[in-house]
């Protein structure tokens, strides 16, 4: 995985443990992969047209990382057949371009986020406005799809991780998983005190 700094842009490559074909059909459901950003909170996501690939959204969301609020159209679009793009109607934040490369057995994604160019002046007050959570939104996007081909036969694992916990708000979602984690802590340290009562015991 690399991430680094372009002009008027920031970039993150990251590869996929998957083919590339299935890496372009995961992309296309621009709404599962915006709320794969563990920083975004998606307060209204409305599809007002679609034609083919092309998607025209209402988009109401805030960003955690650096507190933008976002309330706009977005207009995501296919340029080649393994290359995307995303426009943003009015925000610093110009275009989303999402590029696919087949590097079998594996597949790279790389994210590239374009920024508005506006005079000297304008261009410092909007510094604070560039996301920083890029990195960690290309590492979720990986995790999700290789932990989807790892476990997706598992009996409501592919429900569970789509319609319960990809509905759940960023905030909610780092709540669970550290209550998640506390619990099987417990139990661990249970079941030790447990073994050492019992072979007490035993004795």
């Amino acid at each position: 995985m690399s991430q680094a700094p372009l002009e008027n842009a920031a970039w993150v490559t990251v590869s996929v443990a998957c083919s590339a074909t299935a890496l372009i059909e995961f992309v296309q459901n621009l709404e599962r992969l915006f709320r794969l950003n563990p920083y975004l909170e998606i307060r209204q996501w409305k599809e007002e047209s679609t034609q083919g690939a092309a998607k025209k959204i209402q988009f109401n969301a805030l960003n955690e990382m650096n507190g933008v609020n976002y309330d706009l159209t977005l207009d995501f679009s296919q340029i080649t057949a393994q290359e995307f793009v995303v426009h943003y109607s009015a925000s610093f934040k110009e275009r989303l371009e999402i590029k696919i490369t087949d590097t079998a057995p594996c597949a790279t994604l790389t994210l590239i986020e374009r920024y508005r160019k506006l005079p000297a002046n304008e261009h410092q007050r909007h510094l604070q406005e560039v996301d920083q959570g890029l990195t960690p939104w290309a590492v979720s996007i990986k995790n999700y799809i290789e932990g989807l081909a790892r476990w997706g036969r598992l009996p409501l694992y592919r429900w569970y991780k789509e319609k319960f916990w990809l509905s759940m708000s960023p905030r909610h979602r780092r709540i669970a998983r550290l209550l998640l984690w506390t619990t099987v802590l417990e139990f661990i340290v249970f079941f030790f005190v447990f073994i050492i009562y019992w072979l007490e015991a035993a004795r």
